[in-house]
């Protein structure tokens, strides 16, 4: 209780708090998640805030990416005191989502992160067309969560059980499991997000300032795998509601890899193939085995490290070019060489190549998925070659072929730009290494 009196605390009074004690709470609590996790902790009770493995391993990844993406917006921000206090509020929200097991608290916390990130967007993104990305991204995923309220408004109703461990119990004997499980993962899908829903996540990116664009793609989308991990525990054995929206992630899956090619925005590009994990997140969450849902953890944690990275690799090019467009930015590895190896040694981790951690998950989601149905391996095989082809692209358009626009590039790089590009590439391998106390 003491830690979430502090949270909520320094939310409210973010502005009347110094921040050197903001920042060595925060990182305070980043170790100590590191050493409960180290010694295997679970706090598991029938109270409104507990933690697993699952939910511990995504409050380290939430504080260690805003840690990042404020070290990489300092410069720009760093006299503007409303920019951190929304960071900070998105923070805290974050974490006590992660933290929380009752359903209703869950969706209230679930929908709150959006209103300091639709802040950050609005009030801190480049161009004019940010409004429009702010209305995008609110009426996508405000509408599409409603089916979820109203499922915690029926299973109230029905049982008054909204503790997430004990939800499956209330709907062992329901003849409508297959309904309800449309209700309650219809907002998740929104977040997630699943091809086909997925329209407001590009213009978000686009938009959002660097920092928006590195917590949209690193943390909140895994909001949406999170609750669909949590989610299918509910309905762990409702078999036939569990394969609804494995043939259709495989589908958009594949159609979103092949869209990757039509984009000539570098953090739209980026932007889709984060859509394209998510898939792989969703199918391997709705086989509902250990593997399963092991692979979709890992490929969350993976991806939230190695996206966050090039959208910063991204931001890096137009602050030099002042364009993100693929066919003005070429040549970098003439002007920037050090830049370019970071550009290649994330885009490899972006395909999942050795030692990084998503080949691990994406290794594990395959045989889980075609343990699950064969047929599965056509659209899953057509995803990994696509997935490693269009990281090649981005890697290859960007540092190759003559340059136009880079009369910037040739400033030198600042040596908190390369710590931080090296702190997101480190953990993406170390990782792998580590994977033995990631499994849920």
């Amino acid at each position: 209780m003491f830690l979430m009196s502090q949270i909520v605390v320094s939310s409210i009074f973010y502005k009347y708090i110094n921040k050197n004690y903001m920042t060595t709470f925060n990182l305070s609590i980043l170790i100590s998640m590191l050493y409960l996790k180290s010694n295997n902790f679970i706090w598991n009770s029938y109270t409104l805030f507990m933690f697993d493995s699952i939910s511990m391993s995504l409050i380290m990844l939430t504080y260690w990416m805003v840690i990042l993406s404020l070290m990489a917006s300092n410069l720009t921000y760093k006299m503007n005191k409303n920019f951190f206090m929304f960071v900070f509020i998105l923070l805290n929200a974050l974490t006590l989502t992660f933290m929380t097991y009752n359903l209703l608290t869950f969706y209230i916390l679930f929908e709150l992160t959006l209103i300091p990130i639709l802040m950050l967007v609005m009030g801190f993104g480049y161009q004019p067309e940010r409004i429009n990305a702010g209305v995008y991204m609110m009426m996508y995923t405000m509408f599409g969560s409603m089916p979820l309220f109203i499922f915690i408004l029926l299973m109230n109703e029905k049982s008054s059980l909204l503790f997430m461990p004990m939800v499956s119990l209330a709907t062992l004997s329901s003849k409508m499991t297959s309904f309800w499980f449309i209700l309650a993962t219809l907002g998740f899908f929104m977040k997630l997000p699943m091809y086909f829903i997925h329209l407001w996540l590009p213009k978000a990116h686009v938009e959002a300032p660097l920092l928006g664009s590195m917590i949209l793609a690193s943390i909140l989308l895994k909001l949406g795998g999170y609750g669909m991990i949590l989610t299918s525990e509910m309905f762990l054995y409702s078999a036939q509601a569990l394969k609804i929206w494995s043939p259709l992630a495989m589908l958009g899956g594949t159609l979103i890899s092949l869209l990757c090619f039509t984009q000539i925005d570098m953090k739209s590009l980026i932007a889709y193939s984060s859509v394209a994990h998510m898939s792989l997140v969703l199918g391997s969450t709705m086989t509902c085995t250990k593997w399963g849902l092991g692979s979709s953890l890992i490929i969350m944690l993976g991806h939230g490290l190695c996206s966050s990275g090039l959208f910063l690799l991204a931001n890096l090019m137009y602050e030099r070019s002042n364009t993100r467009s693929l066919l003005m930015n070429k040549g970098m590895i003439s002007y920037m060489p050090s830049i370019t190896m970071w550009w290649f040694l994330l885009c490899i981790g972006n395909m999942a190549a050795p030692p990084t951690i998503n080949l691990l998950g994406e290794i594990l989601s395959f045989i889980s998925l075609m343990n699950m149905e064969a047929l599965f391996s056509v659209p899953l095989g057509v995803m990994s070659f696509f997935g490693a082809v269009f990281s090649l692209y981005l890697f290859y358009l960007t540092q190759h072929g003559k340059g136009f626009m880079m009369s910037q590039a040739k400033s030198p790089n600042k040596v908190q730009e390369m710590l931080n590009l090296f702190l997101h590439w480190m953990p993406l391998n170390v990782l792998l290494f580590m994977s033995y106390s990631i499994m849920p």
